[in-house]
């Protein structure tokens, strides 16, 4: 098998064990920190929100129902078949140092325990599709344990050819899709590799489910990481964005006959984007996802409408206030013109933000229930090495980073720990299908 995709070399890998070279060618937020400092001292049992602990296994957190996007749409033209997708950005084996995080035990920073807590997570989830970025140790060990749990997989390596002062020279990760072979058949991919500087990538997977008439377009990304640049991250999105929408076009035209045939209609083809966007709701990023992605005119007469699965979270999570503490409570308050995204995706000694998404098209999907994301005070919870924040401070390092008062002290850690082998949380949300037809011949 062979695919062309950009002017340089990024490695292709199919989960079932061809590997293929191809070449591109296609034409926090300050509040959420004060929020943090402020619920600092908020110690709470760990364990007991995503992944709980239950007789020495993981289970999953609880599913909050999308009350208010299931309150736009007819429930007639909703499909009884669902479909369950995981975003995680699973900390590559390579960037946990301890530079990095020196508030992480080194129990919890070491590659060999995390690995196997991200399964944990993963096996609790149980999700249909998994959407993984800073994917490393992907032959070694995340193919082939996740082929045993029933899923095949497509694999885009980041090439080495630009220094980064974030994960250096040689690249050890990329991105990933996971998807349940017992559900899914997989059609077509391609990989993205964009043309700038930090050698980001992408990888789409076109689906076809074995069981029900219908087909979803899958996507998997990782933007920059330095949010103030956001110019970088702009054009890597729109670099994106050209890719689905050609992507897009081609499989209507090739499986024309076929998409006719499923329950949204060959007019529409589903499509989930997940990934770690590394910027806030509040962000340029995010605007341009919510009200521009797709929607301009464009050579292929593509035109599509997104919104975040968890746009919502705050006011669907309110609504099922009965299975939240306090604190949590307090940290879904909306204030007025606020994106209603959860509180954060990641948590660390710096910052605690929202930068992880689900995004899909509100044309032919709906979401019908979210993964409910910790409380902070339960990610913080689990103490770190002994007078790891004193030592920073004598370091000199958190007065100049500027983001945390050298009057803090105390319990002030984050993710990884014993139980989330990654600084960010997994989202997941189950969809439902829109009919095409009218409600009567649904």
């Amino acid at each position: 098998m062979s695919v062309t995709v950009s002017h340089r070399p990024a490695a292709v890998c199919l989960g079932i064990g061809v590997a293929v070279l191809a070449s591109v060618s296609f034409s926090g937020h300050n509040k959420n920190l004060w929020r943090a400092l402020r619920q600092a001292s908020a110690h709470c049992p760990a364990r007991r929100g995503l992944c709980s602990s239950h007789n020495g296994r993981l289970s999953r957190g609880p599913l909050l129902p999308c009350v208010k996007e299931l309150e736009q749409v007819d429930h007639r033209k909703l499909s009884t078949q669902k479909i369950t997708v995981v975003q995680l950005n699973i900390l590559a084996s390579n960037l946990a140092t301890r530079n990095h995080f020196p508030y992480v035990l080194e129990s919890s920073l070491n590659w060999e325990n995390r690995k196997m807590a991200l399964l944990r997570q993963l096996d609790a989830l149980d999700a249909d599709v998994l959407c993984l970025e800073e994917l490393s140790d992907y032959w070694t060990f995340f193919k082939p344990e996740l082929q045993d749990r029933g899923y095949e997989s497509v694999y885009v390596k980041r090439p080495s050819i630009h220094v980064s002062n974030w994960s250096g020279e040689k690249k050890h990760d990329g991105c990933g899709i996971f998807y349940k072979k017992d559900k899914f058949e997989l059609k077509e991919f391609e990989a993205v590799n964009f043309h700038d500087p930090h050698d980001r990538v992408a990888v789409l997977a076109f689906l076809k489910m074995r069981h029900f008439a219908q087909f979803v377009l899958v996507g998997c990304t990782h933007l920059w990481w330095n949010a103030k640049k956001v110019d970088h991250q702009m054009a890597e999105l729109f670099e994106l964005e050209e890719e689905v929408i050609r992507m897009s076009s081609d499989v209507k035209d090739k499986y024309e006959r076929e998409l006719a045939a499923t329950y949204t209609g060959q007019n529409s083809v589903p499509i989930v984007l997940c990934g770690d966007f590394n910027n806030s709701p509040e962000s340029p990023v995010y605007e341009y996802m919510e009200s521009s992605f797709m929607q301009k005119p464009n050579v292929e007469g593509v035109s599509e409408a997104f919104r975040s699965a968890y746009a919502f979270y705050k006011s669907n999570a309110l609504a099922s206030a009965r299975e939240q503490s306090a604190e949590a409570l307090q940290s879904l308050e909306v204030e007025e013109g606020e994106k209603a995204e959860p509180p954060h995706t990641t948590v660390n000694f710096r910052r605690c933000w929202t930068i992880d998404y689900i995004w899909y098209s509100k044309s032919s999907l709906v979401p019908s229930r979210v993964l409910a994301i910790p409380p902070e005070s339960e990610l913080r919870a689990e103490d770190g090495p002994p007078n790891w924040f004193n030592r920073l401070i004598l370091s000199d390092s958190l007065d100049r980073s500027g983001r945390l008062p050298l009057g803090l002290h105390g319990n002030y850690n984050g993710i990884p720990n014993s139980v989330h082998g990654s600084d960010h949380v997994p989202i997941m949300a189950e969809f439902e299908f829109l009919c095409a037809n009218d409600t009567e011949t649904c």
